[in-house]
């Protein structure tokens, strides 16, 4: 019995796919990730309600994914936007409307933070002359990285062709 070889599997349970299966999925996610889409269908297609969902257990029913509903882990999300995005406690309540709330990541963690009258933990800015000093260091490394490829290709043997080898 012959084993059909299409392609590699896209759910790497086997080594190979059988013929289709690969247009049917097209892409495999990573446990975060999919739990993120599985949210945003959960809330109607709607990143902003994903963010200000409220199936956290204080103000409805627990979902066992909302920690993880921006698709990475609590502890990421507290050291980047603070504790108030993933404490359920300082979510807003169920009853206040949706449009009235902002939109994307920083300025929830902001408009939470404000509420509960913490501090939303900066994010170290760069100074121009460290930026430049980088640019240049990687630009000097890329420069000597193309110039020992030239040289390795001009350092090249021609190859002998094999009839006329005389190999007695």
């Amino acid at each position: 019995m012959e084993s059909d070889t299409s392609g590699p599997c896209p759910t790497k349970k086997q080594r190979f796919c059988p013929k289709g299966r690969r247009n049917v999925m097209s892409k495999v996610l990573s446990v975060m990730k999919a739990i993120r889409v599985s949210c945003i269908d959960c809330c109607g297609g709607s990143p902003k309600s994903v963010t200000w969902c409220t199936l956290d257990g204080v103000h409805s029913t627990r979902c066992e994914l909302w920690p993880y509903r921006f698709g990475c882990k609590p502890s990421s999300v507290k050291a980047r936007y603070g504790p108030a995005p993933v404490n359920p406690s300082m979510m807003p309540p169920a009853n206040e409307e949706e449009d009235a709330l902002p939109i994307g990541m920083a300025a929830a963690a902001k408009l939470l933070a404000e509420r509960a009258g913490t501090v939303v933990p900066e994010r170290p800015k760069i100074n121009a002359e460290k930026h430049a000093a980088l640019v240049a260091m990687g630009t000097a490394n890329l420069t000597r990285l193309r110039e020992a490829r030239q040289k390795s290709i001009s350092e090249r043997r021609p190859c002998v062709p094999a009839a006329s080898v005389d190999l007695f």
